[in-house]
C-alpha cells in the first residue's frame, strides 16, 4: 500500500514512509511548488491537442523523470534560488507522485543532499544516481514505492555508470568498463560480474531475456552490444560502425537509437530487430536537430529537439515530436512545441512526461508536465 498523504492546514504531511519527516511543500505561489489535481487533469481530457498540463510545478532544476503505471517520478538538481536559502530543502530531491492526482500523494525519497541523477523504477523500489558531483563517482540508492523508513538503501557503494532494472536484478556499468549485476534489494558487497567491455561503456537498456549496451561511441566506432542476462551466451556486438549513438531504447522486439552526422547536429533515429540487424538499419525519422531522449511504446516514438547543443537546457527550446515506428522521414508529428529548458522525457501508453529546468534567475518555473502522446 502507497503511503497516505494529508493537507493540515496548508502543510502536506506523509502519514507514512516518508522517512519519518513532516513535509512542507508550500502553496501554489511563487514560493512553493504547485501540483496538479483531479480538476486540472480533467480539464486536461477536454483540452485542444498541444495543451500540456502541470503535474508538479516551483521544481527547481527539475531533471530526471520516470513513470510506472500509476506514478511519475522525478528528480531535481538546481540549488535554490538567489536570495531564498529557505528553500534549500527544494533542492536535490526524488519525489513521485499519483499521475492523476499529484497534490494529495506526494512522495519525497531524497532531499537536500547529494545531487541525484538517473532515475529508474520496478515493481518495487524506485532507484537513482546520488553523487556531490554529477560528472563524478556515482552511488545508487533506492527506496521502496512507498517511500523509505529512515535513508535510503545504498545499492552499489560508488562508480556506478548507466544502470538499468528489471523486476529481479539490477545491472550497471561499473568503472565504464565492466557490466555489473545483483539482486534488486542489493548483494552486500558481492555483486555478479557479467562480461568485461572492450570499450567504454554508456546507455543501458533490457528486455526480457537481454541486456543492451552502448560501447565505444567515438566518430565511426560506436556500437550497439548485447548479451543474455542469463549468461548463456558471451557478449555479441549487436550493430557496429556508429557514428557517436545514444539514447538507446528497446520496444516490442526492436533496439532503437539516435546517431547523429558529422557535426552532431542533424540526427537520424534508427531501429533494428533484437535479433539483429539482416543488412542496414530501419530509419525512423531523420534531420531532427540535437534530438534526445528518445522512447518507444506501442506503434510510436516520442522525442524532443532542441536549438541548442544538450550541453545548454537552460536556454534550449524543445519541441516535442513522434513518429510511427515504421517511420515518418523528416516530418514528425508535433506533439508540444516551445518548451523551454526541456531536459529529460518518459512515456506511458497515454502521455508523454518532461521536466522543464528554467534555470533563470527565479527558477519559479522548474516543472513536470505532461501531454496526451495521441489526439
Amino acid at each position: 500500500m502507497r503511503a497516505a498523504v494529508v493537507s493540515v492546514i496548508g502543510v502536506w504531511v506523509c502519514a507514512s514512509g516518508c522517512g519519518g519527516k513532516t513535509l512542507d511543500l508550500g502553496h501554489d505561489t511563487n514560493e512553493g511548488p504547485g501540483y496538479a489535481t483531479p480538476d486540472t487533469i480533467a480539464r486536461e481530457v477536454d483540452a485542444a491537442p498541444g495543451t500540456p498540463t502541470v503535474i508538479a510545478s516551483h521544481q527547481y532544476g527539475a531533471f530526471n523523470i520516470a513513470v510506472d503505471d500509476t506514478r511519475v517520478y522525478w528528480t531535481t538538481s538546481g540549488s535554490p534560488p538567489p536570495g531564498r536559502p529557505d528553500l534549500a530543502k527544494e533542492s536535490c530531491l526524488v519525489r513521485s507522485c499519483m499521475k492523476d492526482n499529484c497534490a494529495d500523494t506526494v512522495v519525497t525519497y531524497a532531499s537536500g543532499g547529494a545531487m541525484p541523477g538517473a532515475l529508474r523504477v520496478n515493481r518495487t523500489y524506485v532507484y537513482w544516481h546520488s553523487s556531490t558531483d554529477l560528472l563524478g563517482p556515482q552511488q545508487i540508492l533506492a527506496c521502496p514505492l512507498d517511500g523509505c523508513i529512515g535513508a535510503p538503501t545504498t545499492i552499489v557503494e560508488s562508480g556506478a555508470g548507466a544502470f538499468a532494472v528489471d523486476d529481479a536484478h539490477i545491472y550497471w556499468q561499473s568503472g565504464g568498463a565492466t557490466l555489473m549485476q545483483c539482486s534488486f534489494d542489493g548483494c552486500a558487497g558481492a555483486p555478479t560480474m557479467m562480461t568485461f567491455q572492450s570499450g567504454r561503456g554508456s546507455a543501458l537498456e533490457l528486455d526480457a531475456t537481454d541486456i543492451f549496451w552502448i560501447e565505444g561511441a567515438s566518430t565511426a566506432s560506436g556500437a550497439i552490444m548485447a548479451l543474455p542476462k542469463d549468461k548463456s551466451a558471451p557478449a555479441r556486438t549487436f550493430v557496429s560502425k556508429l557514428r557517436g549513438p545514444y539514447s538507446l531504447t528497446v520496444d516490442s522486439g526492436s533496439v532503437y537509437w539516435v546517431e547523429p552526422d558529422a557535426q552532431g547536429s542533424e540526427v537520424t533515429l534508427k531501429r533494428c530487430p533484437t535479433t539483429g540487424c539482416s543488412g542496414d538499419p530501419s530509419i525512423v525519422a531523420s534531420q531532427q536537430q540535437y534530438a534526445r531522449s528518445l522512447h518507444v511504446q506501442g506503434d510510436y516514438a516520442d522525442w524532443f529537439t532542441a536549438d541548442l547543443p544538450p550541453l545548454y537546457p537552460s536556454n534550449a527550446v524543445g519541441t516535442l515530436r513522434q513518429c510511427p515506428i515504421t517511420g515518418c522521414g523528416a516530418e514528425p508529428r508535433i506533439v508540444a512545441d516551445d518548451q523551454r529548458s526541456i531536459v529529460w522525457t518518459a512515456i506511458d501508453a497515454t502521455h508523454v512526461y518532461w521536466t522543464i529546468s528554467d534555470q533563470r534567475p527565479d527558477y519559479i518555473d522548474g516543472a513536470v508536465r505532461r501531454i496526451r502522446r495521441r489526439p
